[in-house]
């Protein structure tokens, strides 16, 4: 099955090394990309739903802290996993994200080869160990 995945990011080189990345690394993804918060709610609410969901914090129109609230607020959405990746280390940004229910907060590396090995690690662990809702789960 094909796992979907929704990067929300607005920098072009950060969506070029996702991209990249993901291709090295993952197996059996969709991933789909949005450049601020209005389009991610815009393309949840044309019945896309990922399984995972990669959110920037530092976006235009709408910023990721307030995409998180926004969609943990609707049952519809609410279960779907979201690893905030930014390059923020504010506590305050940080506080205020699992306060929204972000399953994970990670700060991006400012090294090629670190973010590459995150994303692998990303992959790895949420695309091929996890169980996530909208997949088969048979064992």
């Amino acid at each position: 099955m094909v796992t979907k995945v929704l990067l929300i990011e607005d920098n072009e080189a950060d969506i070029f090394l996702t991209q990249e990345a993901f291709e090295e690394f993952a197996v059996d993804y969709e991933l789909s990309v949005v450049k601020d918060g209005y389009e991610a709610v815009d393309l949840l609410n044309s019945n896309y739903i990922p399984q995972l969901i990669l959110l920037d914090l530092n976006l235009p129109f709408m910023d990721g802290a307030t995409f998180l609230k926004t969609i943990r607020e609707n049952r519809s959405y609410s279960s779907i996993p979201v690893i905030v990746l930014t390059t923020s280390s504010s506590t305050n940004d940080i506080e205020k994200c699992y306060n929204y229910f972000a399953n994970s907060y990670i700060v991006k590396p400012l090294n090629l080869d670190n973010f590459y090995q995150l994303i692998e690690g990303i992959s790895d662990l949420w695309l091929n160990k996890i169980k996530l809702p909208g997949e088969n789960n048979e064992c």
